[in-house]
């Protein structure tokens, strides 16, 4: 029987064999639950590359959605929304200014044409139309040659609906080198039914007519164009008006007096074109011209939008234009 191994006193002693059972059973314990966790740990890799495969292989979305705006609350009706209230007259002062100054002209020995002009302006403020042309004729009386007076006095009659008298009052004073009376009596002009008798004062005065606004030149235009000069009128427009718009219309018009009417259906289009907002009116004009081209479809389209723009007084069709 061989004899067992010399002890080494510095190799660690023997262990019992109860305690080797223990650390082997600890060891394929061990063993076992590396064996588990790396199955479950596969498992959830695998589970996590599927997923991602399938969001990877998903189609994007069609289109963004977004989440409509809440619209505001809609204005309260203007009946329910409430009014300040209405000074009382009784309040304040014991009588309103227009008495005082009604008080002072009458009681004024000489009044000067300053105070004839604030009593009519205070009057007329307050609706008293009549009597605040009434007071204008009076200071005129007494101050014949105040040029404020005239001009208060010719604003009032053609604002209270007698232009004639109004047009009148300004071309007898002959004062046309004066822009204020040159404008008014373009602006009286048309509405006194002026036209011709104020181009025969403007040739007549010649270099002394003040210089132009745009506004009186646009008036100078529509003047020619009312008296049936319509070649003056669109030789004025293409030389001194900015608003492009006025002179397609009125190449638009030319055009139709001379039977073109292809060009005058370009021009009206242009017209419209230019126009912020076109009037009923002006688009009927054109489906007008549409019809009478032949131009059937187009010219219910334009009537459509006449529709759809609302009521407007006729625009005047070009002549030459028959309706279709």
């Amino acid at each position: 029987m061989p004899s067992p191994p010399p002890h080494d006193p510095f190799s660690p002693p023997p262990l019992p064999p109860t305690e080797v059972v223990s650390i082997k059973k600890r060891a394929r314990l061990s063993t076992g639950v590396r064996m588990v966790l790396g199955s479950s740990l596969v498992a959830l890799v695998s589970l996590g590359s599927w997923v991602g495969l399938q969001i990877s292989v998903q189609e994007p979305p069609d289109r963004t959605f977004t989440l409509p705006a809440i619209p505001p609350d809609p204005a309260p009706p203007a009946e329910l929304v409430a009014s300040p209230p209405e000074a009382d007259p009784a309040v304040g002062e014991s009588s309103p200014p227009k008495e005082d100054l009604r008080r002072e002209l009458a009681e004024s020995e000489n009044p000067d044409a300053s105070l004839f002009l604030r009593v009519a302006a205070a009057i007329s403020s307050q609706g008293g139309q009549a009597e605040a042309t009434g007071i204008l004729r009076g200071g005129l009386a007494r101050h014949p040659q105040d040029e404020n007076l005239l001009i208060a006095l010719a604003d009032q009659l053609f604002a209270t609906g007698t232009p004639a008298e109004a047009w009148e009052m300004v071309a007898r004073t002959g004062r046309l080198n004066d822009s204020r009376f040159a404008s008014r009596l373009l602006q009286f002009s048309l509405d006194a039914g002026r036209a011709d008798e104020t181009l025969v004062i403007l040739d007549a005065a010649g270099d002394a007519l003040p210089n132009w606004s745009d506004e009186d030149w646009l008036m100078l235009v529509r003047i020619h164009e009312e008296t049936g000069q319509i070649d003056r009128a669109v030789e004025i427009a293409d030389r001194r008006i900015s608003d492009r718009s006025e002179l397609f219309r009125l190449r638009s018009r030319q055009a139709g007096q001379a039977g073109q009417l292809d060009e005058a259906i370009f021009n009206q289009e242009q017209y419209l074109a230019h126009l912020a907002e076109p009037s009923a009116g002006e688009w009927l004009s054109l489906s007008k011209m549409y019809g009478t081209a032949g131009r059937t479809e187009e010219a219910a389209r334009a009537l459509l939008q006449a529709d759809r723009t609302g009521t407007a007084p006729a625009p005047s069709t070009p002549p030459g234009i028959s309706s279709p």
